[in-house]
Order: C-alpha cells, then sequence, then structure tokens
C-alpha cells in the first residue's frame, strides 16, 4: 500500500467472538442486474487492514439482480447481508432508502454508500479514506474525485471532487455553496456523526443533506484521487425527474429551508446565494430553453425572458412559503398579462 495509508493501528480482532467490523458498505438498488456485479466486485477488490460488511437493500427487483445478489451472499456469507424487499420502498417513501434499510442494522464505526449501479474503481480507497479519518479525528468525512460513464465510457474530466480555486477541506458554508461536486460513491462518514432530523427522510436530495449535516460535526476533506464511477443512464434515479423543473427548484428549497431552521439560520447568507443558484439552473434555463423551442419567433418571448430573466425578487426569499408565493405572483402577472395581450 501507499504511503498514504501505512502505520495506521486498526484493530480487527474479535469482541466476545464477534468480528469487529470497520466500514459498513450501504448499497441500495433497484433492476441493476447489467450493472450491479461491477458494483459487488469493486466492494470485493477492496485491500484492507480491517473488516467490512456490505448492506443491501433490494427494493423488490423484478429483473435478475435478486438472483445474482444471492450468489454473491452464498458465496460470500460474512461479507453480503442482503434484504430483499416483497414491495418497492422507494415508490412509498421517495427516499431516505439506505437511513430506513441499511444505516439502523449498520455494525461499522465508518460509513460508506455506494448504489448497485455505480462502483468502485480503486481497491485503495476503503484503506485511504479510513486511515485518513483515523489520523484525523476532527474529520465528519472524507470524499474523493469521481468520474461520470455513460454509455461504458469515462468522461474525460471528473465532475465531481475538482478543486478549482478553493481548498480540498469543505465547510458548511463551501458545501450550501456547492464549492466542489460530492457524489456520493465517495464518501465516507463517521457513524457518530450521523445527524437524523425528524424532517429528513421527507426530503429528496437526501445526499445533499446527508452532507451538510455531517459538516456541523467536522469538516469534509476530499481526495485528488479518482475512485468510483457514477453511472449516467436512463434508468437511474438521477434521471427518474427533470433536473430543470420547478418540483426540482422547489425540493430544494425545501431542503434548503429546513437546513436553515434546523443551524436557528446561522448560514441564511449562503443559503440565500444557493437558492438564487439553484432558481438559475431549475427556472430560468428550464424556462428560457423550453420557451426558445416553442415560441422563438413568438413576440412573446422577449417579455417572458425578461420575466425568468429577473432574479431581483429572490433576495428577499426567507422561507419555502416565501418561495411559493414569490412564484405565484410571478406566473399570475404572467398570465394576466398574456390575457391582456
Amino acid at each position: 500500500m501507499g504511503s498514504d495509508v501505512k502505520n495506521i493501528n486498526i484493530s480487527s480482532e474479535p469482541i466476545n467472538g464477534e468480528p469487529v467490523i470497520m466500514v459498513s458498505i450501504c448499497c441500495v438498488t433497484y433492476n441493476h442486474e447489467a450493472y450491479i456485479k461491477e458494483a459487488l466486485d469493486g466492494f470485493l477488490s477492496q485491500k484492507v487492514e480491517f473488516n467490512y460488511e456490505v448492506l443491501i437493500n433490494d427494493d423488490a427487483s423484478t429483473d435478475k439482480t435478486p438472483e445474482i445478489l444471492k450468489a454473491y451472499e452464498q458465496k460470500y456469507p460474512d461479507i453480503f447481508k442482503v434484504i430483499y424487499q416483497r414491495e418497492n420502498q422507494y415508490s412509498k417513501y421517495k427516499s431516505g432508502m439506505n437511513p430506513r434499510f441499511n444505516y439502523p442494522r449498520a455494525k461499522g464505526k465508518y460509513f460508506a454508500i455506494c448504489d448497485g449501479d455505480d462502483y468502485w474503481t480503486d481497491p485503495l480507497k476503503l484503506q485511504r479514506q479510513v486511515s485518513f479519518l483515523e489520523r484525523n479525528p476532527q474529520f465528519a468525512a472524507c470524499s474523493h474525485k469521481t468520474q461520470q460513464v455513460s454509455d461504458g465510457n469515462f468522461e474525460d474530466d471528473h465532475r465531481f471532487g475538482n478543486i478549482y480555486n478553493g481548498s480540498d477541506v469543505l465547510t458548511t458554508e463551501d458545501l450550501i455553496l456547492n464549492k466542489v461536486r460530492i457524489h456520493s460513491s465517495s464518501l465516507l462518514f463517521r457513524k457518530e456523526f450521523l445527524i437524523e432530523p425528524e424532517w429528513l427522510y421527507k426530503i429528496k436530495g437526501l445526499d445533499i443533506i446527508l452532507r451538510l449535516l455531517l459538516s456541523l460535526k467536522g469538516p469534509v476533506k476530499v481526495l485528488q484521487e479518482s475512485m468510483s464511477a457514477y453511472r449516467l443512464h436512463v434508468d437511474g434515479v438521477s434521471n427518474s425527474f427533470n433536473h430543470q423543473n420547478y418540483g426540482k427548484f422547489l425540493n430544494m428549497c425545501t431542503l434548503y429551508t429546513n437546513f436553515n431552521e434546523y443551524t436557528k439560520y446561522k448560514y441564511a447568507e449562503p443559503i440565500k446565494e444557493a437558492i438564487k443558484k439553484e432558481a438559475k439552473i431549475h427556472i430560468v434555463d428550464y424556462e428560457i430553453n423550453k420557451f426558445k423551442e416553442q415560441f422563438i419567433k413568438n413576440k412573446e418571448y422577449e417579455y417572458k425572458y425578461k420575466y425568468i430573466d429577473d432574479l431581483n425578487y429572490l433576495d428577499g426569499i426567507t422561507s419555502f412559503n416565501a418561495v411559493l408565493k414569490l412564484l405565484f405572483l410571478k406566473l399570475k402577472r404572467k398570465f394576466s398579462t398574456k390575457s391582456n395581450d
């Protein structure tokens, strides 16, 4: 192993006959028969000086995913522990699969996350991250670069984990402002630092709020090795809803509003900036592109462009209700103007 993973005293001696689990790998899968083997083999490829377990929640897959999981579970019964759901839980809850089904049964000091359609690309991933957190107890979590894969081909640049003009140590404010994009497949965090407010399970974008809550306990380190792959495909959860629309924007407002209230408005200013950015991505750009396609030759385009390009109205956002009110007023203005033409 490299110099970055040596000289760390990690005990894996059994306690009362039970093996000490250092890392619980939490995986959620649904109809991933084309991808799941790569994820499972990535877990097994890890070269570590400690014990780990792989906790998998199969969300009532209708393809051959359960058959593949059972084969691995039978071959490696001490590593793989699978829940085979009879009814799809994501359709019921819409989020929170790991916190509901994997976290409660985890025995590890650290949690690692990797969905069934993503995978790890470096056999030293876990050892590097555990070694860093063992040496640096003030850190809540550790991540790294992640490559995006589309149609089996790696993207040239790393969309996740790139450090541009900032630091590889991220604070809560850095994460709110999304200064470095972190993919869930790269995250390793301390179980003892896991915070689960009552509203946590009601939020989509659980990966985002998880990182924010962890950062309240300590900073997040971003290693510059690329050690995981995020697979972009039409059946992926991240592609199951449009990333540029009002629904996505309102969901992000809900996320930030809950976090803002939870932290007693300590991060109100960066949250305001984050909401503006989300509005630009999910409303302004979405509406402009959609309108250009449909009404590029229509005079209404000139008015609508003005309407959606003006972000000044977002300066007063302090709550989710304020967002709804402002959007309603804007839509009302749009339709009333159209009817008067």
